[in-house]
């Protein structure tokens, strides 16, 4: 403990605000996200249409995985301020969670009947998303002691070197595996050779392998993570459907025009997250009237932005997408207009995910967010032989709504039984902004 308070004290002198602090982690995210995306521009150009389904199927199945090592714990992590679990006890945390998701992934793959090369390159790939799991634990470190320009540096460093890594061995191999180990290697040789040392002049990282206090740890968070997987899974399931109903290549260009919507997305979880704080305060003073209010501003901004992203999609769509991707992808962008439904939908569904995080009902999360993932599971294959790559976005779409739905509906009776606390407390009915 005295050698966790030196470390502290040493290394605190120097914060930054919360508006810094907020900068600093937009452009890390967007510069890693745009390089995220260019992978599928890069194999697109150099590689063949069987190395643009592979990579695509690699990145869809993994996705699910990522959530199980990452294991929603973030936000718990952040928010540990009376600092009950040490830092220790978060890396230690994740080993575990990812190992776990690592042997997940594999045997999923063969659940599904993939060939050896097939499950090669979902490996590798996953070791690829299991360095990002491990910074994101490390960048834990770094946010809690205002240091988010370490993550901005993080960010761009691996987004930069893991692309012109993955485009240099594509063009000189020609072989999508060697490509996306070198994705894997390069990424974790800047989690071992920066991000750790940094955020070990924070806090103690040696990783503490203590069975009661894991367990409890990895108990308490543990209907948040089944949530975020299997919400994460409205998405991939209906893909992996496409994939084996219509062949990895239709899976392949689906997932390409996708891919430059996820900037939609991270441009509308960086508005909104911010706002909740707000929202917890609202709800935990019982300011039901504050509470609503930007809830409806939030889900307003969002639709708003979603019509302003669809117009730019039905105008522009066709000849950027050529122009970055070449004539190939000509045929397949019309898929994006359902797909910009799915991303504006996306973004709504964020919004009451983290109502109900807010609200600490995480049983209840999981139980809406399974109950969607089943929509989406059954409905799927019959929507893609109906409506070939469109039916993914409409299937999607639909489950969506359902989450949105039930979540609402889930909101709007504890605000109830909350207003009904305060009544009960305030019978001369004093305004509570109710």
């Amino acid at each position: 403990m005295k050698e966790n308070q030196t470390i502290v004290s040493q290394t605190r002198q120097k914060q930054f605000s919360l508006r810094q602090n907020s900068l600093f982690n937009s452009v890390g995210t967007i510069v890693f996200y745009v390089c995220l995306w260019a992978l599928s521009v890069i194999v697109m150009r150099l590689g063949s249409g069987a190395d643009v389904g592979m990579l695509q199927l690699a990145m869809t199945v993994t996705n699910v995985f990522s959530s199980v090592a990452n294991y929603n714990m973030r936000a718990f992590q952040i928010s540990d301020v009376r600092n009950e679990y040490t830092a220790g006890h978060y890396t230690a945390s994740r080993i575990l969670t990812g190992s776990f998701a690592l042997l997940a992934c594999l045997v999923y793959s063969l659940f599904w009947g993939y060939d050896a090369f097939t499950i090669l390159c979902i490996g590798l790939y996953m070791l690829f998303r299991l360095s990002e799991s491990a910074a994101d634990v490390l960048h834990g470190v770094d946010q809690k002691n205002g240091r988010m320009d370490h993550v901005m540096v993080s960010y761009v460093s691996r987004g930069l070197l893991m692309l012109a890594g993955f485009a240099l061995l594509l063009k000189f191999s020609g072989r999508i595996d060697l490509s996306i180990a070198g994705l894997a290697l390069i990424t974790w040789f800047i989690v071992l050779l920066y991000d750790i040392p940094v955020a070990g002049r924070y806090d103690r990282l040696r990783p503490a392998f203590d069975a009661r206090v894991l367990f409890r740890l990895l108990r308490v968070c543990l209907p948040g993570m089944l949530a975020a997987v299997a919400f994460t899974a409205i998405v991939s399931i209906p893909r992996q459907y496409l994939g084996k109903l219509e062949g990895d290549l239709l899976l392949g260009y689906y997932a390409t025009v996708s891919t430059p919507l996820v900037f939609v997305q991270v441009l509308l979880n960086s508005l909104m997250n911010p706002a909740i704080g707000d929202l917890a305060e609202s709800w935990s003073a019982g300011n039901l009237s504050a509470f609503w209010k930007l809830t409806l501003k939030l889900a307003a901004l969002v639709f708003l932005l979603g019509a302003v992203t669809l117009g730019g999609v039905a105008l522009l769509a066709q000849p950027v997408m050529t122009f970055v991707f070449g004539t190939s992808i000509s045929p397949y962008v019309y898929l994006m207009i359902p797909v910009t439904g799915c991303a504006v939908l996306y973004a709504v569904s964020c919004i009451t995910f983290n109502l109900l995080v807010i609200l600490r009902k995480l049983k209840a999360l999981l139980i809406v967010s399974l109950a969607a993932l089943l929509f989406a599971v059954l409905a799927a294959p019959s929507l893609i032989r109906l409506s070939g790559a469109n039916g993914v976005s409409f299937c999607v779409m639909a489950a969506y709504i359902l989450f949105i739905l039930l979540s609402l509906a889930l909101v709007c009776r504890e605000a109830k039984q909350k207003r009904r606390s305060f009544d009960q407390h305030d019978p001369e009915g004093s305004d509570h902004g109710v």
